[in-house]
């Protein structure tokens, strides 16, 4: 969750289901979110299994440069907040 809000959410499940299989990702113009975040999440959230990254260009995206991906493997980073899942 990078916005505070899930992508596709409704409170009915199947129509939570539509949304993802229907609708484009679209960033709110008024959070800053920057364009190496877009690209990973656009990557990730592709409909088209065929065309979604592998788990190596997944994790050597820039994005997770970003948020350093290695301090967080080696669990070196640890989270304010958690959610309730």
């Amino acid at each position: 969750m990078l916005i505070g809000l899930p992508y596709f959410h409704h409170p009915n499940q199947e129509i939570t289901r539509t949304l993802i299989k229907e609708l484009d990702v679209i960033f709110p113009e008024t959070i800053q979110i920057t364009s190496p975040c877009k690209d990973f999440l656009r990557q990730l959230l592709q409909k088209d299994k065929e065309k979604r990254p592998t788990l190596n260009e997944i994790l050597t995206h820039e994005f997770l440069g970003e948020v350093y991906i290695e301090k967080i493997r080696k669990k070196e980073i640890h989270a304010d907040w958690k959610p309730i899942l």
